[in-house]
């Protein structure tokens, strides 16, 4: 559920102060956005009308590249799921504001819209966004920071509880691989994490990929290609 009309519109004239445009209802774009690093942030409530704020990166290239490796090697069902995508502004590198709690050691609260006035909203927002979120993302605006933040197992990207451990890996080939790094080097990037994401692909994978090493094989066979 998004937020409504005025609520909305106070957010949006406070965020273009910091640099960020409204795309949509309740979805905007960092205008500190490179072609390389993309940055939004994205608001709404969810079924208890409590307020949800999340924010995604992504490079372009790269997040097309991961959509594709699910269709191609994760459960049929991700197919559907590929087609519902909005590819002008989802991202598959997302996450909510209290993802960053461990990190910034200040808490996201939990609200309520209908018992919060349009202004505590903006003072929420804008101030979790300046003093929390700006200072850990606003340097990932090239393919080597963007690199660094797909492969370190670090608040607010722990491995452990990625939201889809085969996007993640496909990114990071495809990251990898426009920096020029070898095929030996980008194994070598993925090998701590190789026994997390195959228990977690075992899951989610289809029968045409067995474990991470062929994964990965067949990963920098496609990109290959496509490049």
């Amino acid at each position: 559920m998004r937020l409504n009309v005025f609520e909305d519109t106070l957010i949006q004239k406070e965020l273009a102060v910091i640099g960020y445009d409204r795309l949509r209802k309740s979805v905007y774009r960092a205008t500190w956005s490179t072609a390389e690093v993309e940055h939004f942030l994205y608001f709404g409530q969810d079924s208890r009308q409590y307020f949800t704020a999340q924010f995604g990166l992504r490079n372009p290239d790269a997040q097309k590249f991961g959509i594709e490796a699910m269709v191609k090697y994760g459960h049929p069902n991700f197919q559907l799921w590929a087609k519902e995508r909005d590819v002008v502004v989802e991202c598959s590198m997302t996450f909510h504001f209290a993802s960053l709690d461990k990190f910034s050691r200040t808490s996201f609260p939990r609200v309520r819209v209908p018992d919060t006035s349009g202004d505590e909203l903006v003072n929420l927002v804008m101030g979790f966004v300046v003093r929390n979120l700006l200072p850990i993302i606003k340097s990932i605006i090239d393919l080597e920071t963007y690199l660094a933040f797909l492969v370190a197992d670090l608040e607010p990207n722990r491995w452990l509880v990625s939201s889809n451990h085969m996007i993640r890996v496909a990114q990071i080939v495809a990251v990898a691989a426009q920096l020029g790094r070898s095929d030996a080097e980008i194994k070598e990037l993925l090998k701590p994490y190789d026994c997390q994401i195959e228990k977690r692909m075992r899951h989610i994978a289809n029968d045409t990929v067995t474990g991470i090493d062929m994964y990965v094989d067949k990963l920098l066979s496609d990109w290959a290609l496509r490049a």
